[in-house]
């Protein structure tokens, strides 16, 4: 009886740890909040521009895997790109905030099978996290909205998944065509504290002043400590490969980095 009763806790102990709060899939349980806050730094083109977002994401479960969650940032811009029709030099703080769901279609905890669907209202500088976005001119207190889907499947250590989102900036201020960003990863478990995410990104963007279309390829990875199924603390950055933006002469790449950390509890 006791060894059943230690193989039955051993077992849910290893479900919970397999979605602990670094996992690309996780949502807080019923009655739990998830709190992440994070520091993103973005250097363009040689320092040509740059910029730092601080933000603060609460999740709250719904269901077991059904959560919304909400986000307040703020953005320091040091100067801003001079081929995103600003000329540079900018310097300011922008308030930002974003609400939204998430909802994973089987439970992660019971399959190996991983989908989720989510959706955002975004209102400021949280859009500019996409490149094309901020390449685009995309106003600063401009609103958009987005939908986004992923599915993976866990094959022991190994979390393959893909992820696709479309944003629509929305009002006056901005009235392109959505930008559409597709992303495959690969989630590992390195050792019993330690996994790393690492994926590869295009955007697309069909709608720009040139009549033609924007489109980026971008590198990833996130290396996370996870202290326990509920906390965990991460090293993530991106790097911009290459990115054809319109021009009066053609076409431009546009050189660029992000690095940033993280940390999240679940309570």
């Amino acid at each position: 009886m006791k060894k059943t009763l230690f193989a039955v806790a051993l077992l849910a102990s290893s479900s919970a740890f397999a979605m602990d709060v670094s996992n690309p899939f996780y949502v807080p349980m019923k009655g739990d909040f998830l709190s992440e806050t994070s520091l993103v730094y973005t250097n363009w083109e040689h320092s040509d521009a740059e910029d730092a977002v601080l933000a603060e994401t609460l999740s709250y479960g719904i269901t077991r895997n059904f959560s919304m969650n909400a986000t307040i940032a703020d953005l320091r811009m040091f100067d801003y790109p001079k081929y995103a029709g600003y000329h540079g030099h900018d310097r300011y703080d922008n308030p930002a905030w974003s609400a939204g769901l998430k909802y994973n279609l089987v439970d992660c905890c019971k399959t190996n099978w991983k989908v989720q669907l989510g959706a955002d209202y975004t209102q400021g500088t949280l859009s500019l996290n996409n490149y094309l976005l901020a390449l685009a001119g995309f106003d600063h207190h401009a609103k958009a909205i987005s939908a986004y889907g992923k599915a993976g499947y866990q094959m022991g250590r190994f979390l393959p998944y893909l992820a696709a989102t479309v944003i629509k900036p929305i009002g006056r201020d901005y009235e392109g065509q959505p930008v559409i960003s597709t992303r495959a990863a690969l989630n590992t478990v390195l050792g019993k504290k330690t996994n790393l995410d690492l994926g590869v990104t295009y955007d697309w963007d069909n709608d720009t002043n040139a009549g033609k279309h924007m489109s980026a390829w971008s590198v990833d990875g996130a290396l996370n400590y996870v202290f326990s199924d509920c906390m965990s603390a991460g090293l993530t950055g991106a790097y911009l490969m290459r990115t054809k933006i319109p021009d009066w002469d053609g076409t431009f790449d546009v050189d660029s980095f992000k690095v940033g950390v993280n940390f999240k509890v679940a309570f």
